[in-house]
């Protein structure tokens, strides 16, 4: 699917939450401004799904966006995505004798 038909398939599908936020990046997007945005909520209320669809606008848009997530799992479910410590080539520090204390 290219990113034109995703942005157009699941902009539709946005809950009132989701499209506020949405409607607020698209408009900084379309006026060129620049800025910093963060999108924090709760598991399983579609935040990987806005990023897809802000991916895609930006694609259709011929602009190439940068993914990133802060484990494997999360930069996955994203289009072209990243870990930060790869995306960025942040160091990760691994303890010879390290043990985890999660039990």
């Amino acid at each position: 699917m290219s990113p034109q038909e995703y942005y157009e398939k699941n902009r539709a599908k946005c809950n009132k939450n989701q499209k506020n936020v949405l409607i607020a990046l698209e408009n900084k997007i379309d006026n060129k401004e620049s800025g910093l945005c963060f999108i924090d909520a709760p598991g399983g209320t579609g935040k990987t799904f806005l990023l897809n669809i802000i991916q895609a606008k930006l694609l259709k848009d011929k602009q190439f966006p940068y993914a990133t997530a802060g484990s494997g799992i999360a930069a996955t479910l994203l289009w072209s995505g990243k870990t930060v410590h790869t995306g960025f080539g942040l160091p990760v520090d691994a303890f010879a004798h390290g043990v985890s204390q999660i039990k």
